[in-house]
């Protein structure tokens, strides 16, 4: 090779050399300043009193067990319930007129026969059944009604 065309290699090497590392250099300033920005600071949001959540407050009733008419033989049914509220005030008031409530809930009972407890939709319309009768007890004996559902948490009839 002669000493004219070993300069040039050399000269084309520098060059490249150097165009690398402008390269480089752009691409590195490029993702420190443009795509390694700091996390924009998260606004804290203000919490709104109405968008706190009540929590529910459930009564558990002891275990019912009422006898149905069927067609041609007698049936009995076992109930568990449970009363939704979210009223500390009616928790203690249906504490003190459970046996009105009781009583309530096995004179809607006694009202129903097989066929309708076997029914596809006898548990929702059992559940409303109790709840409107349940709240007219209630309103009848302390002016308000707080019970919000009624829940059907066992049900076996035979």
């Amino acid at each position: 090779m002669s000493q004219g065309n070993k300069s040039k290699v050399i000269l084309l090497a520098i060059i490249a050399l150097l165009l690398l590392i402008l390269i480089g250099g752009a691409g590195w300033g490029y993702w420190h300043f443009v795509m390694n920005k700091p996390a924009e600071p998260v606004k804290p949001v203000a919490v709104s009193h109405a968008a706190v959540v009540k929590k529910p407050i459930f009564i558990n009733l002891d275990r019912f067990v009422i006898s149905v008419q069927g067609e041609d033989r007698l049936h009995y049914m076992m109930l568990e319930l449970s009363l939704m509220t979210y009223s500390n005030q009616f928790e203690t008031q249906a504490q003190e007129f459970m046996p009105l409530v009781r009583n309530t809930i096995v004179t809607e009972l006694s009202h129903e026969d097989f066929a309708k407890l076997t029914a596809p939709d006898a548990v929702a319309a059992l559940q409303a059944k109790l709840l409107t009768a349940i709240r007219a007890t209630m309103q009848n004996m302390t002016g308000e009604s707080a019970i919000d559902k009624v829940l059907i948490t066992k049900l076996v009839v035979q």
